[in-house]
C-alpha cells in the first residue's frame, strides 16, 4: 500500500512539473512578444556647436532602418558656435547611433561623420532620458573642415550654461 501511495504521489508531482513548465513556456513566449512589439524609447538631445570655426548646416541621424534622417536643422537655418538646440530620437536604452554634419565651406556643403581619431560620430543612450552633446569643427592645415572634438554626457554639462539656444527653435 506505501508502494501505491508513493506511485501516486510521483504522478501528481510530474503532473504539477509540467504544468507548471507549460506556464512557464506560455509566460516567456508572452514576455518575448510584448518585448518584441514595443516602441523604442524616445531619447531628448540637447546639440551644442562648441567654439567651432563653422556653422552647422544640417545634422542627420542614422534611423532604425539604417537609412539616415533629413536634417534635424530646418532648411535656410545654421547651428552657429556656441548655440544648441534640442531634439528628440527614438533610442533605446543602451544603444547608440551614428550621426553626421555638414557646414558650408568655399561655397560648398562638406559632410563630417568621423571623430579626430576616426570613429563614426555617435550619440548614446545611457542611463538617462537627455543626451547632451556638443562638436567642435575647426580647420586641419589645408584648411579643409574637420571634426576637432566631440563629447556627450548624461547630466547638464557646465559648458551649456554658456551657450545660448538658437533663435530659429
Amino acid at each position: 500500500m506505501t508502494y501505491c501511495l508513493r506511485g501516486e504521489r510521483e504522478k501528481s508531482m510530474r503532473k504539477l512539473l509540467r504544468i507548471s513548465m507549460y506556464v512557464l513556456i506560455l509566460f516567456t513566449i508572452t514576455a518575448i512578444g510584448t518585448g518584441c512589439s514595443q516602441d523604442p524609447e524616445i531619447l531628448h538631445v540637447w546639440f551644442a556647436n562648441s567654439e567651432s570655426d563653422f556653422s552647422i548646416t544640417g545634422l542627420y541621424v542614422r534611423t532604425e532602418s539604417g537609412s539616415w534622417s533629413s536634417s534635424f536643422i530646418p532648411a535656410n537655418q545654421v547651428l552657429p558656435t556656441n548655440q544648441y538646440f534640442e531634439f528628440d530620437i527614438p533610442l533605446d536604452q543602451g544603444s547608440s547611433t551614428e550621426y553626421y554634419v555638414t557646414v558650408l565651406h568655399d561655397s560648398t556643403q562638406v559632410l563630417l561623420q568621423k571623430d579626430p581619431l576616426d570613429n563614426p560620430l555617435s550619440i548614446l543612450h545611457w542611463s538617462s532620458t537627455t543626451r547632451y552633446k556638443h562638436i567642435t569643427i575647426t580647420t586641419d592645415l589645408e584648411g579643409n573642415p574637420i571634426v576637432s572634438g566631440e563629447g556627450g554626457a548624461d547630466y547638464f554639462l557646465d559648458e551649456f550654461s554658456a551657450y545660448t539656444k538658437v533663435s530659429w527653435q
